[in-house]
C-alpha cells in the first residue's frame, strides 16, 4: 500500500496538484518530511505502519489544523485511513472523501483461516484469534458507516469491487474499479541486471530460474513451489527456484527444502530491498505467484509484467483481473502442485509461448498499469466527486 501511495501521490503532484499525506509515526521521530513536491506529516507517537484510534484522533487533528490554511478540496483515503476523519472530524464533512479499498474484511479473513490451515501450530492460532476480533470490531464498528459516507469506493480489482459491494452492501454506483500502478522507468526490461544477478548467485546461461517473491507467510504459498520442483527437476534437470524474502513461515520453508534435498537447487535469498527488485524480477526465466491468499491486487504481478516476465499464477483474488490466462500469463488452481508442474514445464519446453506471454504482459503493464494512466484514472473520480 505504501508503494502504491507513494506513486498516486508523485503522479498527482507532478501535474500540479497540492499533495498532503498524513501518516503513522516515523520510526526516527521526524514529524515533516518533504519529497519532491509531495508533503509528508508524521503523527509523533503513533505506532508506525498502525492504524490505532489514537492515530485516527491525531489525524483528524493534524487534518482540521492543516485546513484552516490550506483548504483542501478531497480526501483520499487508503483503506481505515481517514477514519478519523469520519469518526472524530468536523460532523458536518464539508471536504468529501474517497475510500481504496485494497481487500475485504471477509477476504481478509479467509486469507488468515487458510494460513492457519496450512501451519496450525499455537502461535498461528493466537495470531488467528486476535485478527478475528480486531476484524470483526473493524467490520461493525468502522467499515460500513465509513464506506456508506464515501462520495466514491476505488476497488483495486473487480473481485474485490464485486466482494465489497455484497458484503458492506454499497450502492453499485459509488464503485469504481482502478488497478495498482507500476512504475515503468524503474521496472523494465534489462539484460544488464540480469546478467548481474546470475552471475552473483553462480547461475549458468542456460538454466531455467523459477522465480517466487513476496512475504514468506503461510497462506502465500511458496511452499507450493518448492513441492512441485522435484517432479520438475525429474524431467527437466537444469532448473533452479530462487525465493526472495523474509517473514513467519521462512523457518518452516527452510526445512520443507532441506526434507526434500533441494539445497542445491532452492536459493533462499530471504529479506531484498524494494529498489533491487527489478534485478531480481530481471533474472529469472519464469515468475511463479502459488499464493492460496485472497488478495485485492498483488502489486509483484504488474511489476513483473513490466520487466517482461513470464508469470504463472493462482487463479485467486484479484489476480485474474491482471492476468488474462493464455495472453499475458497462465493462471493456474490455487493450491494445486500438480497443475503448477505441468504448466512450468509447459512453458520451459514452448518457447514460443514464453516469448508471447511475456511480449503480452510488457505491453499489458504499459497500457494498462503504468503510473500515468492510473493517476489519470483517479483523477476522473476526484473531479466526478467535486462536481457532485
Amino acid at each position: 500500500m505504501e508503494r502504491q501511495n507513494r506513486l498516486l501521490c508523485e503522479g498527482l503532484a507532478r501535474l500540479g496538484n497540492e499533495v498532503h499525506v498524513i501518516t503513522s509515526g516515523h520510526p526516527e521521530g521526524l514529524e515533516f518530511l518533504r519529497k519532491g513536491d509531495v508533503a509528508y506529516h508524521f503523527l509523533k507517537g503513533t505506532p508506525p505502519g498502525r492504524y490505532t484510534t489514537l492515530f485516527w484522533q491525531r489525524s483528524a487533528d493534524k487534518f482540521q489544523e492543516l485546513h484552516q490554511n490550506i483548504k483542501f478540496d478531497l480526501i483520499c483515503s487508503h483503506s481505515l485511513g481517514a477514519f478519523g476523519y469520519y469518526k472524530f472530524g468536523d460532523k458536518e464533512r464539508e471536504v468529501p472523501y474517497t475510500v481504496v479499498l485494497h481487500g475485504t474484511t471477509l477476504s481478509d479473513l479467509h486469507s488468515i483461516w487458510i494460513g492457519v490451515r496450512q501451519s496450525p501450530t499455537f502461535i498461528e492460532i493466537a495470531k488467528f484469534l486476535y485478527r478475528l476480533g480486531r476484524l470483526i470490531r473493524y467490520y461493525l464498528l468502522c467499515w460500513r458507516g465509513f464506506l456508506s459516507q464515501a462520495s466514491k469506493i476505488i476497488a483495486v480489482s473487480r473481485e474485490i469491487a464485486e466482494t465489497a459491494i455484497k458484503e458492506y452492501g454499497l450502492v453499485r454506483e459509488k464503485v469504481v474499479t482502478i488497478p495498482n500502478a507500476v512504475d515503468m522507468d524503474v521496472f523494465k526490461v534489462s539484460s544488464q541486471k540480469r546478467n548481474y544477478i546470475r552471475e552473483r548467485y553462480g547461475i549458468g546461461e542456460k538454466e531455467v530460474l523459477l522465480l517466487v517473491a513476496g512475504r514468506v507467510e503461510a497462506d502465500k504459498g511458496m511452499d507450493l513451489a518448492v513441492k512441485a520442483l522435484p517432479e520438475i527437476v525429474k524431467k527437466r534437470e537444469n532448473v533452479k527456484l530462487m525465493i526472495v524474502g523474509k517473514g513467519s513461515y521462512y523457518p518452516n520453508l527452510s526445512k520443507i527444502v532441506s526434507r526434500l534435498s533441494l539445497n542445491d537447487k532452492v536459493i533462499l535469498c530471504g529479506y531484498v530491498k524494494n529498489d533491487e527488485m527489478p534485478d531480481y524480477i530481471n533474472a529469472c526465466d519464469i515468475f511463479l505467484n502459488p499464493t492460496i491468499r485472497f488478495e485485492g491486487f498483488p502489486l509483484i504481478i504488474p511489476e513483473v509484467m513490466a520487466c517482461g516476465k513470464p508469470i504463472i499464477a493462482s487463479r485467486i483474488g484479484g489476480i485474474p483481473s491482471a492476468i488474462e490466462d493464455g495472453r499475458d500469463g497462465i493462471l493456474v488452481r490455487p493450491g494445486n502442485v500438480k497443475s503448477l508442474v505441468d504448466k512450468i514445464i509447459e512453458l520451459i519446453d514452448d518457447q514460443s509461448l514464453a516469448d508471447k506471454l511475456s511480449e503480452n504482459a510488457r505491453r499489458r503493464a504499459e497500457m494498462s498499469f503504468s503510473q500515468g494512466r492510473i493517476v489519470e484514472q483517479y483523477l476522473d473520480v476526484f473531479n466526478t466527486c467535486l462536481r457532485a
